[in-house]
């Protein structure tokens, strides 16, 4: 089966069509600290220091480990796997199909090799995809700063180089007529949306 992880904006995540509960904000936060980092083994010692915002208590290791646990049944039977147990810790498996950070940094990069093979439509559209991706303030509802710190300057800038090159590309199809991309448009969570991307 496969999942949604929608991080760029309120906390999404889905199996199929169905919308999965992880109320628990330190659960959240343990799947988008993974998420972030998804395909590589992140330490538990790392994973406490994010979980707790660099003062992770007593026996955190032992309570990560519950955690884990907890996450893995809120993912339910056929999703429990994607979160992996790898010493000296635990990496998440999911696709750019699956996860809105990884669908934005592959949208992004070839929107970016469109634009300057001086495709303009194309880098036009990829570009619109990666931004409708958005639908809020990233990472914001995890109650996790120590992760927001670590990540979202390097997303900010990355969209800022997206909204820049959409408008690049926009003038290029529109011969000179510069459009107005509005940021923070909302997608709805949207995965990998086939349409001509932010309202402009």
């Amino acid at each position: 089966m496969g999942m949604w992880l929608g991080l760029l904006g309120p906390f999404q995540l889905r199996a199929g069509d169905v919308a999965l509960a992880v109320p628990a904000p330190r659960q959240r936060a343990l799947l988008a600290a993974l998420a972030v980092r998804v395909g590589q083994v992140v330490s538990s010692e790392a994973l406490a220091e994010i979980m707790w915002d660099g003062a992770p208590p007593p026996g955190a290791r032992a309570t990560l480990r519950a955690y884990v646990m907890r996450l893995r049944r809120a993912l339910g039977p056929e999703l429990a796997g994607r979160v992996a147990t790898r010493e000296p810790g635990y990496l998440l498996e999911a696709t750019a199909d699956e996860l809105d950070l990884l669908a934005f940094d592959r949208l992004c990069n070839a929107g970016a090799v469109a634009l300057r093979a001086g495709d303009a439509p194309t880098a036009a559209d990829l570009l619109g995809q990666a931004l409708e991706l958005w639908h809020g303030d990233p990472l914001a509802d995890l109650g996790c700063e120590s992760l927001r710190r670590q990540v979202l300057p390097r997303l900010t800038s990355q969209r800022l180089q997206a909204y820049e090159g959409r408008i690049d590309a926009d003038l290029g199809v529109r011969g000179g007529r510069r459009w107005i991309v509005r940021p923070g448009r909302p997608a709805a969570g949207r995965r990998l949306p086939h349409g001509c991307g932010a309202s402009l």
